[in-house]
């Protein structure tokens, strides 16, 4: 997993560990969670499919064919992720 990659799964699970109930669009995700440049999303779509693919996020799609993406409610592996991202600290800062 590169850098850009790494860093966006941590700040991810991060931000969905502080706000269980966060749920939206990879170009939401990059504009509102992340404040991440417009050309990340795709780095941030592949951060949420690895997510997804740990179990720790779902991918939902509407009638509208949107994608949106969330914390899945039993992800325990998605506190233990934020964890091992912060140092076990809690916070990054």
């Amino acid at each position: 997993m590169d850098l850009l990659l790494k860093r966006f799964v941590c700040d991810l699970a991060i931000y969905v560990s502080a706000r269980p109930g966060a749920c939206d669009t990879p170009d939401g995700i990059c504009r509102w969670w992340l404040m991440a440049p417009e050309e990340s999303e795709t780095t941030v779509t592949q951060a949420l499919n690895w997510l997804v693919q740990q179990g720790a996020f779902e991918r939902l799609e509407a009638a509208d064919g949107r994608v949106r993406y969330r914390a899945c409610t039993d992800a325990r592996s998605l506190s233990e992720l934020a964890a091992l991202c912060t140092g076990g600290s809690g916070s990054r800062h």
